[in-house]
């Protein structure tokens, strides 16, 4: 008997664990979860959160990058983000004031991506999201995309 309730403990340990693991780590469902999960991460400082919501540029079709815009997508990617992230937080600027500022406000689906009305502060802006691999992720340059 005392065998058996130890195996229960640790199997209901694992599966708490594990579930808890899957709740945490649970990607935005939505528009509206994804502006509200991106500002979280600004205002709590966590960088890999931040980075692990923006789009990997470098997978982007380069036949859409608009004329005379290479330059800015080759110099976009090649950019440490990381650090940029990192000095932005550390001296409170306007990434950090504008990420841990933004609400959402309304969006419209696009299939591939959504457009998403944002106001960050006073002021209303567009972002936009595209899905990859099964997540939601904040496009760079949002008049890129139509």
């Amino acid at each position: 008997m005392r065998g058996s309730s130890l195996i229960s403990r640790i199997l209901f340990v694992t599966v708490a664990i594990v579930l808890a693991s899957c709740g945490s780590d649970r990607r935005p469902q939505s528009a509206k979860e994804f502006v509200e999960r991106f500002s979280a991460a600004w205002k709590s400082e966590d960088v890999d959160a931040i980075l692990s919501m923006q789009y990997d540029l470098k997978k982007f079709d380069k036949t859409k990058i608009p004329l005379g815009k290479e330059l800015q997508a080759l110099e976009f990617i090649q950019e440490d983000k990381r650090a940029r992230v990192a000095k932005d937080i550390a001296e409170k600027g306007f990434g950090y004031r504008a990420g841990s500022e933004l609400e959402y406000v309304s969006e419209q689906e696009h299939g591939d991506h959504i457009h998403v009305r944002v106001t960050v502060g006073a002021a209303r802006t567009d972002i936009v999201l595209l899905r990859d691999e099964g997540s939601l992720k904040m496009f760079p340059f949002p008049s890129w995309i139509n």
